[in-house]
């Protein structure tokens, strides 16, 4: 796949088949591959590049409301569904939320996603197009102390001081 341009592939599930080029001839001469595999499916992710929290606004009930930009490495089609999904983190009792994109009319690498009710802080954020999830990161460092925890991509949704 990376051998392709980013503009030709498509997130969500696809479908993978192997074919062997050259040609065989069978008694009534037709032509056709000479070695062919099932089709399988694979689904590709997105990862997010880029992310942040635009207009945070603070309601009197101290939750915000707002806009999140996210940046991804590949194309968002016109007819694809996304969704962000917000974990929040560093809570004994943590809040999660889910948001619906606006439609497109045209691919895009970049959505603003309108979000409302959410509790200020800390959150993991994911974008799902079609269902394909965007990859959470894991804290690799064996000598850290929050080594095989999830650290992003992270979010701070806090309101904009006026």
């Amino acid at each position: 796949l990376s051998a392709l341009p980013s503009y030709v592939l498509r997130v969500g599930v696809q479908s993978l088949q192997v074919v062997h080029s050259g040609s065989s001839t069978d008694r009534l001469h037709s032509v056709y591959p000479v070695v062919e595999s099932n089709a399988v499916p694979f689904v590709l992710r997105p990862q997010v590049m880029a992310i942040a929290v635009e207009d945070a606004n603070e309601g009197d009930d101290g939750v915000l409301t707002g806009t999140v930009t996210v940046g991804v490495n590949l194309a968002i089609a016109p007819g694809q569904r996304v969704v962000l999904a917000l974990n929040e983190i560093e809570s004994d009792c943590p809040n999660a939320y889910k948001f619906d994109g606006p439609r497109r009319e045209q691919k895009v690498h970049r959505v603003r996603i309108p979000i409302n009710n959410v509790k200020p802080g800390s959150y993991l954020a994911r974008l799902l197009i079609d269902g394909a999830e965007s990859q959470i990161k894991i804290e690799s460092n064996t000598n850290s102390p929050i080594s095989e925890r999830y650290i992003g991509p992270r979010l701070e949704i806090q309101a904009f001081a006026v």
